[in-house]
């Protein structure tokens, strides 16, 4: 028996078993992904985000439309979606069916939820996108970023990982999906006082369109440009401010302009102990944003929150850090 041969001969016993050994360790180092077995359905995963919506408006406005168009989709096995308030977003999931190809169905999915359903889907939702991204749900690597000093703070780590790692794991070959748990993203926060906002009778939309107005990047052109004729004899370009960047800059959006000085008004506060102030402007009433709203640079939203336990070796205390991942 051959058994006996190997019990007999232990040299000849290691050998083999060593040789066996090396030659799983190479194939497994060596042996493309693509030898193994598809058992998991690829997904195409559909984000749209609606600001301000509670989720079951955004089941209604965005995801509805949606999923009525993609029924039906080549290959397509089921999909599910998840939207939760305070997210602003809705996350829909397509599943097909095992090796079908995601290149051929995405161009079908991705006419089907931009161009079919987008007469369905509000103004407010169609400007922020929707954004397709083949995936597989399989969750293969957690990577936590936090300091244990708290210098930096979470909002400095959590715009490095964005604008620094996050698009160059992206960028990896075979990564389809890269989700930031945690994200605070700079951004530019206006707190507004309802009470000065009624009595100055100015509304949310119209704070929205001064701001996109004032803060805006517009291509004014250059002087002096042919066919004009005339005693020009420079020519340089026109530039704006562009895109504000700086609070200041935010808090002196002009709101209302009053030129002529006349119907004045004062903002009168019942707990106030000192005179009320006006925004002049000569004999011009001008009411900024900083009169009616305090503004920060601060983190997007504070929707999720990721945090690491991690246990002290030297006290055995367990310390919570916040941290993005």
């Amino acid at each position: 028996m051959i058994s006996e041969k190997f019990i007999s001969r232990p040299v000849l016993a290691i050998v083999c078993s060593i040789m066996i050994v090396i030659g799983g360790v190479m194939a497994a180092l060596y042996a493309p992904i693509d030898q193994y077995p598809l058992i998991i359905p690829p997904v195409l995963n559909i984000n749209a985000t609606f600001p301000g919506a509670s989720s079951e408006a955004i089941a209604n406005a965005v995801a509805a439309p949606i999923e009525d168009q993609i029924a039906g989709t080549e290959d397509m096995i089921y999909m599910q979606s998840a939207s939760q308030n305070g997210s602003n977003s809705v996350s829909i999931n397509v599943y097909f069916n095992v090796g079908t190809s995601l290149g051929i169905v995405e161009a079908d999915t991705l006419n089907r939820s931009l161009t079919a359903s987008n007469s369905y889907i509000p103004e407010q939702a169609r400007a922020q996108g929707i954004r397709i991204r083949k995936m597989i749900p399989d969750l293969f690597q957690v990577i936590p970023f936090y300091s244990e000093t708290g210098s930096p703070d979470p909002l400095y780590i959590a715009n490095y990982v964005q604008r620094y790692i996050y698009p160059v794991i992206e960028q990896i070959h075979g990564v389809g999906f890269v989700n930031i748990l945690g994200q605070r993203s700079y951004a530019i926060r206006i707190h507004v006082d309802p009470k000065k906002l009624a009595f100055y009778k100015i509304g949310i939309p119209e704070i929205i369109d001064k701001v996109r107005d004032q803060s805006s990047q517009y291509a004014i052109g250059q002087n002096a440009m042919p066919p004009t004729y005339g005693p020009e004899k420079s020519n340089f370009l026109i530039t704006t401010t562009g895109y504000y960047t700086d609070v200041k800059q935010f808090e002196n959006i002009v709101l209302r302009a009053n030129l002529d000085g006349k119907n004045e008004v004062a903002l009168v506060d019942a707990d106030a102990t000192e005179p009320p102030k006006l925004s002049l402007a000569g004999n011009a009433q001008i009411v900024k944003l900083k009169d009616v709203a305090r503004v920060e640079l601060d983190a997007n939203n504070y929707n999720n929150y990721f945090h690491v336990h991690k246990r002290d070796e030297k006290t055995g205390e367990i310390k919570t850090f916040e941290a993005v991942s």
